[in-house]
């Protein structure tokens, strides 16, 4: 029979305790900050972690400079001097940035064209970043070491197209996973062809994760740059209507900038307009 309130309770059920509530754990000077809020010792280390941090950073650019500054001087202890004629048709505001790229050139053999290309305004570089950050969901330090490499190629990349990406393409050299790239396609609304010797796992793929509508604007090829021609970028282009193309490389390194030279002067020869690079 079931015990009534009445009769007393068994002598197992006597002896189990209550359990007990969680203890509230309150921080030195937490205070009215509440149980999300940081101790004042915390903000304290907090502040001085940024601190540490931020002259960190300013150590690390001084060495760079230093370093760019010691290659300098002596690449220009290196070349031969030059006419202040040769100088002046550089039209640089720094004479000794002038003189320094008259040198240049003239060891060389080559012309000054990098005033040539069109010219970028308007970066907003802080608005730019903050915004970018919340297209993909991505580790801190990625997004700190790559995202302003890929905002400034985005501005320059549209900067080159007129703000007109209408029927645009691009050549998307050494891709990877196609960050870049999937930024492209899906802010500004270009077709990007990814260029690789060999592409990634499907799960380490960009593109992947874009929304099915938009996920044909990028699109993998497989081949050496060194190979890759004006048939091959017909051939893409004729298939996904495109008419100008600019060439674009986020990371080459050694023999990979000369090959991505050596293909834009190859695109260039071809039918399909090859707006910059």
């Amino acid at each position: 029979d079931r015990p009534t309130s009445s009769e007393p309770k068994s002598s197992v059920e006597a002896e189990v305790p209550p359990v007990p509530k969680a203890p509230v754990i309150v921080e030195e000077g937490e205070g009215a900050a509440g149980a999300g809020g940081l101790s004042k010792k915390k903000e304290k280390r907090r502040l001085a972690r940024k601190a540490r941090e931020e002259r960190k950073g300013e150590k690390k650019n001084q060495k760079h400079a230093n370093a760019l500054a010691s290659a300098l001087t002596t690449l220009s202890k290196a070349l031969p001097a030059v006419e202040d004629s040769v100088v002046n048709d550089n039209n640089d505001d720094d004479e000794e940035n002038g003189k320094l790229r008259a040198r240049l050139c003239a060891a060389f053999s080559v012309k000054p064209r990098y005033r040539s290309l069109p010219m970028a305004f308007g970066a907003q570089t802080e608005e730019g970043h903050k915004l970018l950050q919340t297209v993909l969901l991505r580790p801190a330090k990625y997004d700190a070491k790559f995202l302003p490499q890929e905002y400034s190629l985005l501005h320059k990349l549209w900067s080159v197209l007129g703000g007109d990406c209408l029927k645009a393409g691009v050549v998307d050299v050494g891709a990877g996973n196609a960050n870049c790239a999937v930024l492209a396609a899906a802010l500004l609304g270009v077709t990007v062809i990814c260029v690789e010797r060999e592409s990634p796992r499907e799960e380490l793929r960009a593109e992947m994760q874009l929304p099915p509508e938009l996920r044909p604007r990028v699109i993998r090829y497989e081949s050496d740059i060194e190979d890759f021609d004006t048939k091959q970028l017909k051939e893409v282009a004729g298939q996904f209507g495109l008419e100008r193309i600019v060439l674009m490389a986020k990371h080459p390194c050694g023999i990979g900038v000369d090959r991505s030279i050596d293909c834009v002067q190859r695109l260039k020869r071809g039918s399909v307009e090859v707006v910059a690079s």
